[in-house]
């Protein structure tokens, strides 16, 4: 039966409706919260996110379509991009091609406020339509890189078994390989300072072809989502940043996670203050108690190559959630798209960069 429904723009009289299509669809999450809507969708560092909507007779909220504008790095030059989130339709307006004419409208606004592209990290059920439907180019699949922590709880929580510790001491000891320390003194930071992040990302930026602009105002303004509890940790020497590392904990599945969803080393510097870092972090995630750490990133990367050798490991596919895509869609149809704009090994990507954790 055909359903009747108009695409509108964001208005704050659909503020309830919009939250309520969340909070129903994702109650275990706070993706419906009033505080969590205002900070991403309003108050985004690179001005308010593109929201289109579709309401049908009595004007509730039936889907919508968000695009958060964002600033990239790209090949040595800003540009202006966006990242694909909180893409939504209710259910019984599905098959409608509500989530195509949404896209649609909200990529002609990109052409409006002049915002080159459009990234996305879609889950299997959505995939399809960014692609088929949309024209978004795939890049390829970020890599999730695991090491078990808790292996007593682990086995206990797959199987219902609870054996005794020595059983897991040759598995412990593989994945804690000791690392060289840094035989120099260093100081240990756990709060942004604008000025170290700042001249840390200017100098990181010239390592990287492709990344996300995570300068002290983005992530001040990251660090900083309601219900969220990001810790930062850094590592200086002589008051010059070396690394840094941002941490989290997140249940999923009877299974406590601690999430490294950043971490980054100075190009040039000893690895070494990378495996310092990584203690720190690890510390950190061991205090709350997790059973896991997992690291989400591009293949390939110093960082990724690093975290191997402290004993991390990819996750096998049959533990892993789900493929982590990333696509992405060029909008400005006067200018080609940098050639190696498509090419996911030109990347830089890690959890804090989209909304998932």
């Amino acid at each position: 039966m055909e359903k009747v429904w108009r695409v509108v723009d964001y208005q704050e009289k659909y503020l309830e409706s919009f939250l309520q299509l969340f909070k129903d669809s994702y109650p275990r999450l706070n993706l419906g919260s009033r505080a969590f809507f205002k900070k991403i969708m309003l108050e985004g560092p690179s001005g308010k996110a593109i929201i289109k909507l579709a309401v049908n007779e009595p004007n509730d909220v039936v889907g919508c379509y968000c695009l958060l504008p964002l600033v990239f790095v790209v090949g040595g030059r800003k540009l202006i991009g966006s990242l694909s989130l909180n893409t939504l339709v209710r259910p019984d307006y599905r098959n409608f091609g509500i989530f195509t004419k949404l896209a649609q409208e909200a990529f002609l606004a990109c052409q409006e406020r002049k915002i080159d592209f459009t990234v996305g990290f879609p889950n299997q059920n959505s995939y399809y339509g960014f692609v088929h439907k949309l024209g978004f180019d795939t890049l390829g699949e970020l890599a999730l890189l695991i090491k078990p922590i808790n292996f007593q709880g682990l086995v206990k929580y797959k199987t219902g078994i609870r054996l005794p510790r020595w059983v897991f001491y040759g598995g412990e000891r593989l994945f804690n390989r000791k690392t060289p320390r840094i035989n120099k003194d260093f100081q240990t930071i756990t709060k942004l300072e604008k000025e170290s992040i700042d001249k840390f990302i200017k100098k990181y930026d010239r390592n990287q072809t492709n990344m996300l602009l995570t300068d002290y105002d983005y992530l001040n303004w990251r660090l900083d989502w309601p219900g969220k509890n990001y810790r930062f940790i850094a590592v200086k020497e002589d008051g010059a940043l070396m690394s840094y590392a941002i941490t989290t904990e997140m249940e999923v599945g009877g299974i406590r996670n601690g999430l490294l969803v950043d971490f980054k080393i100075l190009p040039g510097i000893d690895e070494g203050w990378g495996y310092e870092l990584l203690r720190l972090a690890q510390q950190h995630c061991c205090q709350s108690g997790v059973d896991l750490i997992g690291y989400l990133s591009v293949p390939g990367t110093r960082e990724f190559k690093i975290l191997k050798k402290c004993g991390f490991v990819i996750c096998p596919k049959l533990l892993k959630p789900q493929p982590m895509l990333v696509v992405l869609k060029w909008h400005n149809p006067n200018v080609p798209p940098p050639h190696h704009l498509g090419q996911l090994e030109k990347w830089f990507w890690v959890m804090i960069d989209y909304d998932v954790a």
